[in-house]
């Protein structure tokens, strides 16, 4: 019993330590505080106005053989979608080739002379559409409106002179982003992509600095609890990621307009596991680091990879080999990101969430007891 209470006690008395000491630090050191607020800001300020997912707007120029009234209403059909915007006409198979070979346009339309004597005779016209295979994304775009404006014409042009109303429309209802605005999709995301940034980096370098400048060799000296030491570095890190989590919200909400549809309450309680389970690979990725150089690595690996590439930030999950589908289980960002696009954009609560919300609670007890376990033996 007394045993127990004098470990309680040593546990306690290094958990304030080190925090007072931590605290000390981060409120002296200007560059953690610019990079917790000031620098996502510009990030979220970056991504929420000047990077747009929504293709519009095509550059398209036309070379048009007919030039009759039906070969005009052909563009017009194309124009009135809004994703292509007419540059040029040109009259040569040439003109239309180097117009989009100079990258004037991405697009290119070419009617053949017989358009109109086809559609009123009813065999098939041959519509050729050139679009730059260089931009991924244009080209699907370009592809898929030129195909349903294509598939729209044909049914009408099917259909019984006397009725010239498609008998079949799909009204497509878009689910909490009607508007389908990117600000919608990407900011939620930028939560997952800079809070690693403080439960693992910050959490790191850390370590790092006490490795060179002596300091943990110092606290190895003293009678310091393991489990105060990893608990007394955290907490200031956690409280760093908690507001800059809030200051996000605020901007989300207020500056950019995205309307939050669950409870900011069920987000905070939410996040409590993936902070946890991001300073705990924060301190295991720090126990064999020797200097802030060797922290790099480290950095490459939480802000690139793991919330870019394995989270489905930016890439489906659905779209990888299932080899890495089954990969990204392990990766916290993943669960963090379904948590967060969960609570803001759809509304979900817990009931919705457990499952990613035990995962992470895992991953947070099981990282945290290692990172434990480690610094016992480093301070043993």
């Amino acid at each position: 019993m007394i045993k127990a209470k004098q470990k309680m006690l040593l546990l306690w008395t290094s958990f304030r330590a080190i925090l007072k000491k931590e605290l000390i630090h981060i409120s002296r050191n200007g560059l953690i505080i610019f990079l917790t607020f000031a620098f996502p800001l510009v990030d979220m300020f970056i991504l929420g106005y000047f990077l747009d997912i929504n293709i519009k707007q095509i550059n398209t120029v036309i070379y048009d053989l007919a030039k009759t009234q039906e070969s005009r209403t052909l563009v017009e059909q194309f124009v009135n979608t809004k994703d292509f915007n007419v540059v040029n006409s040109v009259n040569s198979d040439e003109e239309l080739y180097s117009t989009i070979i100079s990258g004037k346009a991405k697009v290119g339309i070419k009617i053949p002379v017989d358009y109109s004597e086809k559609l009123l005779d009813g065999d098939t016209v041959n519509l050729l559409v050139l679009v730059d295979g260089s931009n991924a994304s244009v080209t699907a775009e370009a592809i898929t409106v030129s195909n349903n404006i294509v598939l729209q014409e044909s049914i009408k042009q099917l259909l019984p002179t006397e009725k010239k109303e498609i008998p079949i429309e799909a009204r497509i209802s878009v689910l909490f982003n009607p508007e389908t605005r990117s600000a919608n999709f990407i900011l939620p995301g930028v939560i997952v992509f800079m809070l690693p940034s403080i439960t693992i980096l910050f959490s790191a370098f850390s370590i790092a600095v006490e490795r060179e400048r002596g300091t943990m060799e110092q606290i190895s000296m003293t009678q310091v609890s393991p489990t105060g030491l990893v608990f007394g570095k955290m907490l200031p890190y956690g409280i760093l990621a908690f507001a800059q989590l809030i200051m996000f919200v605020f901007f989300i909400r207020f500056i950019f307009q995205v309307p939050i549809n669950g409870n900011i309450v069920t987000l905070l309680v939410l996040s409590i596991p993936f902070f946890t389970a991001s300073l705990g690979i924060g301190f295991i990725s720090a126990a064999r680091v020797k200097t802030q150089m060797e922290v790099m690595p480290i950095a490459f690996l939480v802000r690139v990879i793991a919330p870019l590439y394995l989270s489905g930030y930016l890439f489906p999950i659905e779209g990888m080999p299932y080899i890495f589908q089954v990969f990204t289980l392990i990766v916290p960002e993943r669960h963090y990101i379904e948590i967060v696009r969960g609570v803001i954009l759809r509304g979900a609560g817990f009931e919705d969430l457990w499952f990613q919300t035990t995962v992470l609670s895992v991953m947070s007890i099981v990282f945290i007891g290692i990172a434990v376990i480690l610094y016992r033996k480093k301070l043993a």
